[in-house]
Order: structure tokens, then sequence, then C-alpha cells
């Protein structure tokens, strides 16, 4: 029998070559077509559903669905179906029966009950668990999963990054021992495979894992959980098909009738709004799980200590509240979102700043290597013993990044223990979890790091986070930067005071009255989420508006910004659409190709994407059709 989504074999020029079935349609698309030659065994099948699901992808975001099949059937995967090294249809069934989850609270039991209550439906509904920082959200993922699996259903787990939420995995794989698949990047190809299908086999029906486990072939799939669902890691970008896992997720769920519980203490405008119109079901977490209060926000004038001659990092009332936790024996977090020592080297003499060759941006120092960086093109090069323009012997850093920090902080704090999450420090240790352990056993007293260190870290030890610069994130040529720069703030101060002694967080700034700043020092979401919703509104922008990227990426500039004109006026006069550009991208040239964008908004999605449709029909039939393209529906960057 032959059904979407089953293995077929087809005689491709001179080979043999194994795929997959699309659809059955009563008429041919094309005149000739290929023989099927043989039939796959149907316990190595994607079900029906789960087809429609790719081409629904395909269609929606745009993609060749060649391009969506080959995302969701990795190399690796589709080698072991053609030398069929796996096989589970005689697998002795060896799995240890799940620990019941520990006890909820009042607030937490009444939002599993209202999960649970939706998955006893057999229907599809979504759910927003809004829960302030440290509120035990995750312990009603455990609940949520443990009633998906005595229903005898599968369950998806999505986190922004594996290796930053140890305790949520690490909590699964107790509770559920071999029903949990986790899917990352350190995994083996064998890893991988044995996990693949025996997932594919409905053996572990706990599904672990980052943005791509939406692909993850998981038969009886009955509960989605998508944690911190605001994370903007949810999106890919910069390749031929870029997709939105969490809203993709969503319609999967949708197609399968399973049950989505999305996550975060500063949920994403678009899910607040959407629980508003009545689309999702809030469900709010207004207390902390051990009752702790959160914690006390201090905000720092930086231009105040500058005039009173305090040129350090650090303001003085940062510097006295790390003394006093180090003499308590408590941890310490401090946030500076720049890798690096210094954003860039700058002539003292002629002003010169030495810049990528390959990209439009300045190079970054990195002290610690000793090396200039770009971070778009991972170029690297050794910082310049004269000035190239100029020939002069004053080149100096720049700006501060997290390196500069710590090398300040050790200063300042002689014999100090601490520890550095970024990029850079990270990949240099292996894993982050090698970092994590050594604050976590106590043997570092202060964690250093980027936006790393907000995503769903619990220390218990930690009684104070300093953020050393709360703007960073501000001014620029995107409207999400207010709303990212709140959810940074609110998340970061969330890891303070997570244990039996109360919490503070000290914020600099040289913006005190930026709102997003302004409400994040009173951890006041609903009061941010009215305001920026209000701004959203008069603009016309995301959610009263759906949104496309679309960039056009060439070796030559004429070509790429002639490119995005054509396509311009493919759409142009298109009934329901409002053509922003194109323009030059704000970062115009990475990895040697110049860039141009343009953002297409309307109202009506339907008229909005028929247009971008036509767009892409035309741009692909014309002399341009090999510039390459991007596109991003509701996009989460403008950059």
């Amino acid at each position: 029998m032959i059904f979407p989504g089953i293995r077929v074999q087809a005689q491709l020029g001179e080979t043999l070559r194994w795929g997959f079935v699309c659809e059955i349609l009563e008429q041919a698309p094309v005149e000739r077509l290929k023989t099927v030659c043989a039939v796959g065994s149907p316990a190595h099948s994607f079900s029906p559903t789960y087809m429609r699901f790719l081409l629904w992808l395909a269609d929606y975001y745009c993609a060749f669905s060649g391009d969506v099949l080959r995302t969701a059937l990795p190399r690796a995967i589709e080698r072991a179906f053609d030398k069929a090294v796996v096989s589970y249809a005689a697998h002795k069934d060896t799995r240890d029966p799940p620990m019941p989850p520990g006890p909820l609270t009042g607030e937490q039991q009444q939002a599993f009950a209202a999960i649970a209550a939706a998955c006893d439906s057999g229907g599809h509904a979504t759910f927003l668990v809004q829960g302030v920082t440290g509120s035990g959200k995750s312990h009603i993922y455990y609940h949520c999963a443990h009633h998906a699996l005595e229903q005898g259903k599968a369950a998806l787990v999505m986190v922004p990054e594996i290796s930053l939420t140890p305790q949520t995995v690490s909590m699964f794989t107790g509770i559920f021992g071999n029903e949990v698949a986790v899917f990352h990047s350190g995994m083996t190809e064998k890893e991988r495979i044995a996990n693949w299908f025996s997932v594919l086999a409905g053996i572990k029906r706990i599904v672990i894992g980052v943005r791509s486990v939406i692909f993850a072939p998981i038969p009886r799939l009955g509960l989605v959980i998508v944690d911190e669902e605001h994370d903007s890691s949810y999106a890919q970008d910069e390749k031929s098909f870029n997709f939105n896992a969490r809203d993709a997720i969503i319609m999967r769920a949708k197609l399968e009738g399973a049950v989505v519980v999305l996550g975060s203490a500063t949920p994403s405008l678009e899910s607040r709004y959407n629980c508003q119109l009545g689309k999702y079901r809030l469900l709010t977490l207004a207390r902390r799980y051990n009752d702790q209060s959160l914690p006390r926000v201090t905000l720092v004038d930086m231009r105040t200590e500058r005039k009173e001659n305090n040129w350090s990092l650090f303001s003085r009332a940062l510097q006295e509240k790390i003394a006093c936790k180090l003499e308590r024996s408590e941890q310490v977090i401090l946030l500076k979102n720049r890798r690096g020592f210094a954003n860039f080297l700058q002539c003292g003499e002629c002003g010169h700043v030495p810049l990528c060759g390959q990209c439009s941006v300045s190079l970054t120092y990195h002290k610690s290597i000793g090396r200039m960086v770009c971070h778009y093109c991972d170029s690297r090069t050794l910082p310049p013993e004269t000035c190239p323009s100029c020939g002069g012997h004053r080149l100096k850093p720049a700006g501060a990044g997290v390196e500069r920090v710590e090398e300040e902080l050790r200063k300042l704090f002689p014999g100090i223990t601490a520890v550095r999450l970024d990029h850079d420090a990270a990949s240099r240790a292996n894993k982050v979890g090698d970092i994590l352990e050594t604050f976590r056993s106590g043997r570092a007293q202060v964690l250093i790091g980027t936006q790393m260190v907000s995503k769903g870290l619990d220390f218990h030890k930690v009684t104070l986070v300093g953020v050393i610069l709360a703007d960073t994130g501000l001014f620029m040529p995107d409207f999400h930067s207010s709303e990212r720069n709140f959810q940074l703030l609110t998340q970061v101060a969330g890891r303070s005071g997570r244990g039996s002694s109360a919490g503070e967080v000290v914020l600099q700034t040289y913006a005190p009255d930026e709102r997003s700043i302004q409400f994040a020092v009173a951890q006041d979401y609903d009061s941010y989420y009215r305001h920026e919703l209000e701004n959203r509104r008069e603009l016309g922008f995301t959610p009263f508006s759906r949104g496309v990227l679309v960039k056009f990426l060439d070796k030559t500039e004429k070509r790429s910004r002639e490119a995005a004109f054509y396509f311009a006026r493919a759409i142009e006069g298109k009934e329901g659409v409002d053509v922003l550009g194109p323009s030059p991208a704000p970062l115009f040239k990475i990895r040697n190709m110049f860039r141009h964008f343009m953002y297409i908004k309307g109202r009506d999605s339907v008229l909005l994407h028929a247009a971008v449709a036509e767009g892409f029909a035309r741009f692909r039939a014309s002399s341009f059709r090999k510039v390459k393209v991007r596109v991003a529906f509701d996009p989460d960057s403008l950059l």
C-alpha cells in the first residue's frame, strides 16, 4: 500500500534511488512519471500527517520542498535508511517505568489541571504559561509529560539550547529514564541515528531538543512544550529554508491534534496578544516556587559615576555589593552582552578603526587570544603594530567586552575565583557544562558572561546579579530591540535569589529613563506589554500586521540592489501589502556578499503570502534568479 510518507524506489538516470511519497494526486502534474520499483517498510515511513506538515512548511515559508526535506532528513539518517542499518521491528520493550514527578503548588496544580483537561479532550489547544522567574514552570512540564505518557502518547520538549538547560534535561531523564531521547550537537552520528529510529519506532516517547527537533518523526504526538518561547534562537535565518520553530511546531500540533504549552517569564508580544485574542489560553504563576520574593533591583546612572570621577566599568554601588556577597560566601553573576575585550581598536592620532576585509563591520579585539576577530565571518588577524592609515603608534582598545569586565574584576578583587561563559570560552572548554559545573560546585565565586548567563540557569547561592551596561541592545534599527532588551534584563535578574537568601540586582546604564529599562527595574511585564503594544499599534508592526523580511545577497553591490528593486516592482500595487525598502542592510556586507533588504507587511496574512509567493515566482523566472534570496516570515530581527 502506498501512502504519503512511505519510502519508494524509482529509477533516476542509471541508478535506483529511494525517496518519500509527498502526495497522492488524481491527476499527474507532469506528463512523464517514473515507475515505482519497490516500496519500503511501513515501519520505516513517516505518517501522512507528518508529510502534510513538511509540505505546509515549504508552502508557508516560500521554500523549495527539497530544501525542507533535506532539513527534516539529515544525510546521516538518509544513509541509515539506504543501508537498512537499523531495525526496531522486533524490538523488545525494556523501558523503565517513569518515576512520578514531585508535588505541585496550588498555582501549578491549577495550570496543570487546565492543560491535562485539554489533553483528555483529544483536541488541539495552545496554552501560554507565564510565570515569574523561579516560579517552577518546568515542574508543570514534567507533570504534563507524565500525563501524556499515561494516555499512550508522546511528548516533544523544545528548549533554546541543551547545554544551557541542564537541570531541565536531567530532571526529564531522572523521571522518565530511557523513555527520553535528547538531540544535541555533541552527539555522535551513531547516537543520533539510534535516537532518531527509536523515536520513529515509538520506543522513546519523550523527545527533547533545540529548534530542529520539530522534525523528529514522533508517532502519536500528544503534547508539545516550548520552554522560553520568546527566545530568538528558535528562529532560523540566513539559510535557503528559514523558519520559526515555535510557530512551526504549533502548526504541527494543530495537524496532529496535540496540545501545546508555551512557557516564559517574558512572553513574546505575539504570544501574549494571541491570548488577548482568545487564540491561546493564558495561565499565570505569580509567585516563586519557594515563596521567595523577587530580587530587589537598583538602577545606577553611569553618567553620575563619571561626573564623580569614577571611570571604572563597575559603579561604586556594584563594587560594594560584590564585596558584601563575597564576604558571605555567596555567588555573583555579571552580564556584559559583548564578546571580546574591546569593541574595536582605534588610532588615537587619526581615528582609524580596523575593519573586516569581508564584512562591513569593525574587528573586535580579543585580548585572551591576541587577535582581532570578525564575529560574522570569524576571520582573525593580529593587531597591527602601527596604524594602517597614518602609521601612528597609538592604537588603543575602545569600548568594553566581557573579557575586559573579567580583567577589571580581578584587579578590583585580587584572588577572586571567576569563570567566563561566552561563545569563545565555551568553545575552548569544549562544552558549557564544564564552566557551569565549576560555578555550581562553588569553585568559582563569580560567573561573568554574555546573554548566555540569562538562559535557564538555576544556582541557589547566587544572590547578586550585576548588569554592566543595561542599554547595550538598544538604539538599533529594529523595532524588536526594546522588547529584546526588556526580556534580557528581566531574565538575567531572575537568576538572583532563587535559593533561601533574598536576591539583589544592579542595573548600570547611561539611559536610565528608557522605558524597557524602567519596566525591567519594576519587573513589571504586564505594564511593559501594554506600553509596547501601543507603540506597535501606532506603527502598524506585528502583532497588528504580519511581516516578511526578504534579503538579497550577491557578490556585487549593483546586482544585489537591482535584484531587490526587481522583486519590489514585481509586488508593487498588490492588494493589502506595504513595502518598506529596498535599502542597504544595516550590515551591508557579510562574507563578501552585499545585502539589500525589504520589509513587506500586511494585515491580511493570506494577501501578504499571495503577494510574496507571486514575487518569488516572477523572481525565479528572471535574470536575477542566481542572486541569493533569504526570506523570513515574522522575523525576530531586522538586522
